[in-house]
């Protein structure tokens, strides 16, 4: 996919840990369509799955069963809303831990049943593990990753057999998440704490993205050969590398892998960052990507659907960035027409870009949503300047395709 083919915006979809009671409840309020997905998650899971989002207990929730398909129904309604009322086709796409299961289910690789049935299946593999291992994670902010992995395997090699504390997360050079048996984290937590971290303690049941999950791997590994994956419709990033998912056939083994092994997410943000992307967008419960984000790469704009402040001005810079672009290529595109007088091209070309300024300015003062006969009417101004200049068709199309993908048409 050619990068100048999508907007320049990634989506971020989180994992576990995200979520909350009453979740999402917000969303279906606002756009009742959105009740659709959870009418096919609760028939795919045989569980209300909309009242486990919205009424569940924290305790309910902290299931591993019960929040890795919560999680993914919360956050793939939140991409079917950024379809409906944004639009922006992205550039790529990135899931912390089972959101990446997310991201594939949104980018087609996989349907959004199969995803859902992956993950009730992968939370119910991890929840057997919690249920034979007293384990715990928890973040580590403020240290280097390097030396957090120091202290994990100097306890790991002295604990005489207690257990093991790993580095399950790489969130950025300075935070880190260890797994382990519950009384090693504590132990590494204190250790960590007096050498100046703030030490985190995470909502989760189980010693995720460690070796300990490897049992819950192989038989994850050996459930999935019942699904077919294809090769996404934008790129999506995998969190064993940072690297983009190239191959279908490589796809289940990946996410097999990233289950005992530690989450690369800061490789996958310096993967987004070196690409021709300016905004940012988290899809799902919380916005602890979207805050992680911000503390590395201030200069890139960061929104988290799930701040109704951020959506809305989401939502509104998508729907005047079709008009902004009408402006854009009313200027940038060249002047073929060689025989335009002064007074033509005033009339032809100067008089509709003041039109198309119009519109943009009331819709900026208002803060409505466009009318349909607005983009018509931009977009016949748009055309008419181009018939003025004489552009050639090949360019035409090219434009006229590349406005159908700004999001916000009603």
């Amino acid at each position: 996919m050619r990068m100048n083919d999508v907007n320049p915006v990634a989506l971020l979809f989180p994992g576990q840990g995200a979520q909350y009671t009453g979740m999402g409840k917000q969303w279906t309020e606002q756009f009742p369509y959105l009740n659709e997905v959870y009418e096919e998650a609760s028939d795919i899971l045989g569980i209300d799955m909309k009242k486990l989002c919205e009424k569940g207990t924290n305790e309910e929730l902290a299931l591993t069963e019960n929040t890795q398909p919560s999680v993914l129904t919360i956050s793939y309604a939140a991409y079917v809303m950024y379809v409906r009322e944004v639009g922006m086709k992205p550039a790529v796409a990135a899931g912390h831990s089972l959101g990446e299961i997310t991201a594939l289910a949104c980018a087609a690789s996989i349907t959004f049943a199969d995803a859902l049935k992956m993950v009730q299946m992968r939370g119910k593999f991890m929840q057997q593990v919690a249920n034979k291992i007293e384990g715990k994670m928890a973040a580590v902010i403020g240290l280097a990753v390097d030396m957090v992995e120091k202290v994990c395997q100097k306890w790991s090699n002295e604990s005489l057999g207690a257990g093991m504390v790993v580095v399950s997360n790489v969130n950025s050079g300075r935070q880190a998440v260890i797994s382990g048996h519950g009384l090693g984290v504590e132990a590494v937590s204190e250790i960590l704490s007096d050498l100046g971290a703030k030490i985190v303690p995470l909502k989760v049941s189980a010693p995720f993205h460690s070796p300990y999950m490897q049992d819950a791997a192989e038989k994850f590994r050996e459930f999935l050969t019942l699904f077919t994956f294809r090769n996404p419709q934008f790129p999506v990033l995998s969190n064993l590398d940072g690297e983009q998912h190239r191959q279908a056939g490589e796809i289940a083994e990946k996410l097999v892998k990233q289950m005992s092994s530690p989450v690369q997410w800061a490789a996958c943000l310096n993967t987004i960052v070196h690409l021709p992307v300016s905004t940012m967008v988290e899809l799902g419960p919380s916005s602890v990507l979207t805050s992680l984000f911000r503390q590395e790469h201030p200069f890139v704009l960061a929104y988290s659907a799930d701040h109704e402040v951020d959506l809305q001005k989401l939502i509104r810079r998508s729907r005047l960035s079709y008009f902004e672009k009408c402006l854009a290529y009313a200027v940038s595109t060249k002047n073929r027409n060689s025989k335009i007088t002064i007074d033509a091209y005033r009339q032809n070309v100067v008089t509709p870009y003041r039109e198309i300024e119009t519109i943009l300015a009331r819709l900026e003062r208002s803060g409505e949503k466009p009318s349909e006969d607005e983009y018509e009417t931009a977009l016949a101004y748009l055309l008419h300047i181009f018939d003025a200049k004489e552009v050639e068709t090949v360019e035409i199309n090219d434009r006229l395709a590349d406005l159908k993908r700004v999001g916000g048409r009603s």
